[in-house]
């Protein structure tokens, strides 16, 4: 069935349509390797294509060598493999981009089953693109997503049309399912959903007739066909049982705390906005539900079958977030058939308001949500992100460490692929499935036990530790005698034994922390020019092993200017670190501040100007950027910048933004919020004399509105806090010649001319 195209207009928008979707596949699919499941597939992957065999036992980890370990993704894992092998990660992402486009592809000719709208069409591509895209890596279930659309194609194509080699093709696409992902279990229900669909419309029918009819038939067969190949599998009956319990009972104690299998609130089907991916999700559920309930009103009892697939998919949705992805794909085709059945019905406006929404809705996503974030990832273009730690991965192989280590969940994948089999993991990726909730629940409670952390490095003989910077884990560790660090990147440190750093001859790192600011460091270190110069070489011998550290190299920088003032070195320094990442906001920043540093305030303005482009949320670059509009006489851009400051760091605004944000607001004669703002500077402030200023301000608001009563009393105060304040003695001369008080004016001007003669110097908030 092909898409009915009338109209020039409708042509050319549905070929917009169809680049804007391709564009926003490709985008979406494009991202980098972020996952930590890719490495272990990886490495399993290689394990097999070395071991001619699939994993029985677990190879991987030292806490659970050896024990029974059943791999639901063996197949995916030996493709993912060859795929590396042939052309690296890049290829991989290649792959990613290629199965996402085939989804669609074949997705789009199971729709066109069902309604040639095209407006329906392409709003539920679209709609199943904005929910799925978020589950696009490079992981087994990408792959399960192109089999799901395809057995769903190849079991509607075998029921109208009953030819063999569709039959055929549907039980090798379904055992390719079985041997890539666990949710292959979601096959036979589906089937099962649209049999008792069959059977209740044929209700009244006599038994012999029901057992007689092809389409029954046709499905009672592809139940059989479907079950029969959920057996082929390298591990039989316990691979189909494993599938189906391991995330339940007891494993379901273990993935609560995993981000991925966390479940998803019911009330997040109340969230019907375009600009969020839970706003799709409800938006996906409601329209199946309203167009079952409109089948069901009117008496068709076929529609049994797509309400209990909504049921299934529902269901598994509610359990585990994850299963949103797998809905879209397996709900968008029977919204497409329901609204078929029903459309006839319904009124003509009703029809044309759907399916514009149904376009409208997603496209407001993937315009202004999903292309924006990714083309402005800070990483587009790469392969593999930086959030693994590749620094201290090199520096165990340059070193030749070897031996157990602890490590954090999330990189246990990605130090197997690199350093196994010469070190071998705590625990990794593979939970519930190798290690169980018990031993998850225990690499838990290490967080919160620093003897725990000791009793276990004792008992599995630990001799690394690789956690991320700013763990407790590290915490524990810089302060304990035992351990040394020897090593960090831009994620993470690497600990060792203390023994092991002397047999080594590993330099240690003493005064540069990874996991605290710069800023602090310095406030610690800034009576101590030895400190400084011992962390700047600490710092110098990490970027001499691993160049590419982009926290390390802007912290140079910042020790080098805010520390050692050699502004010539640091400006170097902070310029590397923009070779390394040229949309780093937070070099381009301290590069401003060492243009400032240097009275080259255009320069420094372009480099904080930078900053905020790249991060639109970044407090310290908006701070510089008020200030320097302020000191430059352009109000406006001191009001935005500053306003915008004040939406990031909320109740942590310091005084001084509420004060120039005030005089901002003065300038521009915007007085009542001026007021406003110089009030929170005047409770957050408690130097007399700069509060003195502050009460100044404050009274000139009044002044400029003609209440010279509030101007006084605000005068007095400052006067009262800062006796020799020469321009609340001036305002409070031209307030009381206002008020027609003459010889109080007389004697406030005496009062300031006798301390503008001890002090010479322009009025600095002479009221107006």
């Amino acid at each position: 069935m092909k898409i009915e195209h009338r109209g020039l207009v409708k042509v050319w928008g549905l070929r917009a349509a169809g680049i804007f979707f391709l564009v926003s596949a490709i985008l979406a699919a494009s991202r980098p390797i972020r996952s930590f499941d890719p490495w272990w597939h990886l490495a399993t992957g290689k394990w097999i294509f070395t071991h001619h065999a699939v994993p029985r036992v677990d190879p991987f980890s030292f806490t659970r060598l050896g024990k029974p370990w059943i791999d639901l993704a063996w197949l995916f894992q030996i493709i993912e493999f060859d795929i590396y092998k042939a052309s690296g990660f890049y290829g991989l992402v290649v792959f990613k981009v290629t199965v996402a486009l085939l989804i669609f592809y074949f997705l789009y000719k199971l729709i066109v089953l069902y309604t040639r709208n095209s407006y329906l069409v392409s709003g539920l591509l679209f709609l199943a693109l904005g929910i799925a895209q978020i589950r696009f890596m490079v992981r087994p279930h990408l792959l399960a997503f192109l089999w799901v659309v395809l057995f769903l194609y190849l079991f509607h194509s075998y029921i109208t049309g009953g030819r063999l080699w569709q039959l055929l093709t549907l039980a090798a696409v379904y055992i390719l399912w079985v041997n890539t992902h666990g949710s292959f279990i979601v096959g036979p229900f589906l089937i099962g959903a649209f049999l008792l669909g069959a059977l209740g419309e044929r209700w009244n029918w006599e038994v012999k007739a029901i057992l007689a009819d092809s389409v029954v038939k046709r499905m009672g067969v592809c139940l059989l066909v479907v079950a029969l190949a959920s057996l082929c599998n390298p591990y039989g009956f316990k691979y189909i049982t494993f599938a189906i319990f391991s995330h339940r009972g007891i494993g379901s104690q273990a993935t609560k705390y995993i981000a991925e299998w966390h479940k998803m609130s019911p009330y997040s089907f109340f969230v019907l906005s375009p600009f969020s991916k839970v706003g799709l999700v409800a938006f996906l559920f409601w329209t199946a539900f309203l167009l079952i309930g409109i089948n069901a009103f009117q008496r068709r009892i076929g529609v049994l079958a797509h309400a209990l697939i909504f049921a299934i998919m529902l269901y598994l949705s509610l359990k585990h977030g994850r299963f949103v992805a797998l809905a879209s794909l397996v709900l968008v085709p029977s919204i497409a058939c329901l609204y078929s059945w029903c459309q006839s019905s319904l009124y003509p406006g009703f029809r044309g308001v759907f399916a514009v929404l149904v376009l409208v809705l997603p496209a407001i996503f993937l315009a202004f949500k999903l292309l924006p974030a990714r083309i402005n990832d800070e990483e587009l273009g790469r392969a593999v992100s930086r959030n693994y730690p590749h620094g201290v991965v090199k520096f165990i192989d340059e070193k030749g460490l070897r031996g157990d280590m602890f490590n954090k969940y999330g990189y246990g994948g990605f130090l197997i692929w690199y350093l196994y089999p010469r070190c071998r993991v705590f625990i990794d990726g593979r939970t519930p499935t190798v290690y169980p909730a018990d031993f998850y629940w225990l690499y838990r409670m290490v967080y919160k036990d620093e003897k725990l952390f000791q009793e276990l490095a004792h008992q599995y003989n630990i001799t690394m530790v690789i956690e991320k910077t700013d763990s407790t884990i590290a915490k524990y560790l810089d302060k304990n005698k035992n351990w040394d660090l020897v090593f960090f990147d831009e994620v993470t440190s690497l600990y060792v034994k203390d023994e092991v750093a002397k047999q080594k001859d590993l330099k240690l790192v003493k005064y540069y922390k990874p996991w605290m600011d710069m800023e602090k460091l310095l406030d610690k270190y800034k009576k101590d020019k030895k400190a400084l110069l011992a962390m700047e070489g600490e710092i110098k011998g990490v970027l001499s092993l691993y160049p590419v550290n982009l926290k390390a190299t802007t912290d140079l920088g910042i020790l080098l200017s805010e520390g050692l003032k050699e502004y010539g070195s640091a400006m170097e320094i902070l310029k590397k670190a923009l070779d390394l990442d040229p949309r780093s906001p937070n070099a381009w920043y301290n590069l401003g501040l060492v243009y400032k540093k240097l009275k080259k305030m255009d320069k420094a303005r372009d480099c904080f100007l930078k900053s905020v482009s790249f991060k639109k949320k970044f407090g310290p670059a908006l701070y510089q950027l008020g200030m320097l509009s302020y000191r430059e006489g352009r109000y406006r851009d001191t009001h935005r910048y500053l306003q915008r400051y004040v939406s990031v760091t909320g109740d942590r605004t310091p005084p001084d933004v509420y004060e120039r944000l005030g005089m901002a607001c003065f300038k521009l004669i915007k007085l009542d919020e001026a007021r406003r703002n110089f009030k929170k500077a005047l409770y957050l402030t408690h130097d007399p004399g700069k509060k003195a200023k502050i009460y100044v301000n404050l009274g000139n608001c009044y002044f400029a509105r003609g209440e010279w009563k509030e101007a006084e009393k605000n005068y007095l105060k400052a006067v009262h806090l800062d006796p020799r304040n020469r321009d609340a003695c001036y305002n409070l001369a031209e307030t009381y010649r206002k008020m027609g008080k003459k010889a109080k004016a007389l004697k406030w001007r005496k009062r300031y001319e006798e301390l503008a003669t001890a002090s010479k110097g322009a009025l600095e908030n002479q009221a107006p």
